[in-house]
């Protein structure tokens, strides 16, 4: 039987580097970092290509790195919004026009936020009170026509201690002489109202 030797030099280079590498694993990662160090030009737009070329792949690393390093990630997030604030500015803008009702939703939620406000409410349950307007009565498509939207109201308002859960939220139309406009910071509670003229009718 002929044994023919089909390793070539470069094969048992790579075989003699990788056996090193495991041998020395603190030495080869300094190598790497000197080397990377040397030829960072080289590294980035290496790195950019890859990421250009593989997006799905280069997502899922990030957000698997993401998860093991939160304090690192937001640490880093919050040096480049301090470094691009007009790319943040557009990326938010655009964010807003492509999701209104979480845009809507997030507004509310920081305002109550900075009011004090305890509580919260998702978009479920307020579309689970009704397509009405509680003050004028018409429903979410006779607003439509009329450039008026419905959107959540706070019985109690937060400027008066008003909570921010679906418990004081009552749907109220709004726009250029809508319901809510009219209602501003007052406690009015149209539910009661409702209740009470479904009784008394």
């Amino acid at each position: 039987m002929i044994l023919i030797n089909v390793m070539t030099p470069a094969m048992k280079s790579m075989l003699y580097s990788r056996a090193w590498r495991l041998a020395n694993p603190e030495r080869a990662r300094a190598n790497v970092r000197i080397w990377k160090k040397a030829n960072a030009t080289r590294v980035r737009l290496s790195n950019k290509a890859y990421r250009k070329a593989n997006p799905d792949k280069v997502l899922g690393y990030d957000r698997k790195w993401s998860k093991k390093n939160p304090d690192k990630k937001n640490s880093y997030s919050r040096a480049w919004k301090k470094r691009n604030p007009e790319k943040v500015s557009e990326i938010r803008r655009r964010w807003g026009q492509e999701h209104p009702v979480q845009n809507k939703s997030y507004r509310r939620l920081r305002r109550a936020r900075i009011k004090g406000a305890g509580g919260s409410f998702t978009f479920e349950q307020f579309k689970a009170l009704g397509d009405t307007c509680l003050c004028c009565g018409r429903s979410e498509a006779e607003l439509i026509l009329v450039g008026l939207t419905l959107v959540p109201d706070h019985v109690i308002p937060l400027s008066r201690g008003g909570s921010n859960d679906i418990s004081n939220i009552q749907p109220l139309c709004q726009g250029r002489d809508g319901c809510n406009n009219h209602k501003w910071a007052k406690h009015i509670d149209y539910r009661e109202q409702r209740i009470a003229a479904a009784i008394s009718g």
